[in-house]
This record gives C-alpha cells, sequence and structure tokens, in this order.
C-alpha cells in the first residue's frame, strides 16, 4: 500500500468518525431540548412561573451567534417563562407588532431543524450537502400593519438556493390576543416557484395567537405544537 492511500485512508477514518461524533452529538443535545416542558406542565410543582428569570435584553442575548439557537437549557427554560408570563407594559397582549423586520429567535419545541443547525455550525458534511437553512427565518410585518410574511432560506446540495414564504394576515380580536392566520405558501427552488407545497400548506393551517409584544420582541403560541419568538433587531 502506498504511502498516499494510506494517507488518505487516515484523512478519511478521521473525517467518518467526525462526522459521526457531531451526528451523535447533535442529537444528543436536541433529546436533551425536547426533554424541557411547558411552562404549563411546570406550573403546578413551580412557582416561579409569573416571571421571567432573564430581563428581554438577556433573552436577546440567549441566542447563539454560531447556530442560532437557544442552546443553554436553563435560558430555555427562561424562555418559556418569560414566554406565557403577563406583559410589564398594559395591553401589551392586545397590541398589534410595529410594522417592521422581526428575526426568530426562540421556539419551544425542537426537531431534525435544531439538530441540523447544530451540525451545520460544526461543519457536519452530511449536513451541508443536504439540505440546510443558511439564516433564521425573518417575519415582516408590512407598513399597512396587517398583512405579514414569514421566509426561511436554505441551501439543497451547496448550490441551489430555497426560500420558503408564507403570506398571513393579523387577526384583531376585541378584548383577547390577536393572531396571525396563514393565507397561503410557496416555495422558490432556484428560478422554479412552487405555489402551495403541501408540507407547508399543512403547517400553516395552525394560527399563530399573539402572545405579547414587548421591548420589539414578538412572542407566539402556535398551537398545541409550541411557543415562537421573532425580535427586531433593536430593543
Amino acid at each position: 500500500m502506498s504511502r498516499l492511500l494510506r494517507k488518505l485512508l487516515n484523512v478519511g477514518a478521521v473525517t467518518l468518525l467526525y462526522n459521526g461524533g457531531v451526528h451523535h452529538y447533535a442529537e444528543h443535545r436536541m433529546s436533551k431540548m425536547a426533554e424541557i416542558p411547558w411552562l404549563s406542565q411546570e406550573c403546578s410543582a413551580n412557582d416561579e412561573c409569573s416571571a421571567a428569570e432573564l430581563t428581554t435584553a438577556e433573552l436577546r442575548r440567549s441566542v447563539s451567534l454560531l447556530t442560532g439557537l437557544v442552546e443553554n437549557l436553563d435560558d430555555r427554560r427562561s424562555w418559556n417563562r418569560w414566554l406565557p408570563s403577563p406583559p410589564t407594559k398594559t395591553n401589551d397582549a392586545l397590541k398589534t407588532p410595529p410594522p417592521g423586520e422581526y428575526t426568530f429567535m426562540y421556539r419551544s419545541y425542537v426537531n431534525f431543524e435544531e439538530a441540523g443547525a447544530m451540525k451545520k455550525a460544526l461543519l457536519h458534511i452530511p449536513t451541508w450537502w443536504g439540505f440546510v437553512q443558511t439564516k433564521r427565518g425573518k417575519i415582516i410585518v408590512n407598513p399597512d400593519g396587517n398583512s405579514v410574511t414569514n421566509t426561511e432560506n436554505f441551501l439543497l446540495r451547496l448550490r441551489t438556493p430555497v426560500s420558503i414564504t408564507w403570506n398571513g394576515r393579523i387577526v384583531k380580536k376585541l378584548g383577547k390576543p390577536h393572531t396571525i392566520e396563514w393565507t397561503s405558501t410557496s416555495m422558490t427552488m432556484g428560478d422554479t416557484v412552487i405555489p402551495s407545497p403541501p408540507a407547508s400548506e399543512k403547517l400553516r393551517k395552525i394560527p399563530w395567537e399573539i402572545l405579547k409584544v414587548e421591548d420589539g420582541i414578538m412572542g407566539f403560541r402556535r398551537g398545541d405544537i409550541g411557543m415562537l419568538a421573532y425580535a427586531t433587531s433593536k430593543n
């Protein structure tokens, strides 16, 4: 066996071990995140449910710049306490969010997307060669204060850009939290626009209840699935 071939085999073995280790690490971290219950499940055993442990500025800083996730488990618990807690400013939960751009910050539920974000940050080759999210999702509340769009961007096999867009409207309910009802979806893959992709159409049927709007952070409840948060770039 030539020296070059031995080196190539060694590199291949190290790469295989590294990617396997990253995969198991990310899956383990995701499973730990998934074990954290919703606040409503914690309240019976915890009297701290009415207040967040972190300020809104600290909640913002809890999002990793590398993965775009809240990875610290205690920080995730703090988000779960803060999102459904009463707003500190009168009637904040009933307000329409101001027009502007809001970037994804947190969600209480996890799936393969969280694992993928961690694998991507650690240069997991199979993840990069597959379907990888290129940046955090964004919600835009348009100047009319009623129509909204939610866009996420991906890269397929390192070369084909993919974007998924949801369009919706803010439904205002007197004396109750407003909701976003998603009315249509589309997917753009390269130069091809695909209207109403089945997976997105199924998910968009669940309205997002606006839990609160505070210090530039919008909190939502997505039916029985979980809670989410998006925020402006500045408080």
